[in-house]
């Protein structure tokens, strides 16, 4: 069962991608950084909020809603990991190595979609 959002593994790998991409653009020149550098950080950290804020939420459909933002946050993450080997900003390893984590992340987020749209809509406190 899950107590809080820190239980879910699924929040836990996306924190955990976030945190190797920020760790590696904070040793990009500033130039990447305030390009490509920026926009990966957001797109990566988005995943992890936004999972956080679909938890977070009471109704099943705004659970679903945030869960589906957070999985084209890793989407357009996985652009931008594209475009950062590319450039030659990351070597291909890494790249490959942080793709088949956002594939697992994207596995798991979209198992999280399905099975919010099979819960029972909990009782509302206010009726």
């Amino acid at each position: 069962m899950v107590k809080g959002i820190e239980d879910m593994v699924v929040y836990q790998k996306a924190t955990a991608l976030a945190n190797t991409i920020y760790g590696l653009v904070e040793r990009w020149i500033h130039f990447h950084q305030n390009t490509l550098g920026t926009q990966i950080v957001k797109s990566a950290d988005s995943i992890a909020a936004n999972i956080s804020e679909g938890f977070g939420r009471y109704h099943y459909a705004e659970k679903k809603s945030f869960y589906y933002y957070a999985r084209g946050s890793l989407l357009e993450t996985k652009t931008h990991i594209t475009l950062a080997k590319n450039r030659a900003l990351i070597n291909k390893e890494l790249a490959e190595q942080m793709l088949l984590q956002a594939d697992d992340i994207l596995r798991m987020l979209n198992a999280l979609i399905k099975s919010t749209g099979k819960m029972k809509e909990p009782p509302n406190p206010n009726p």
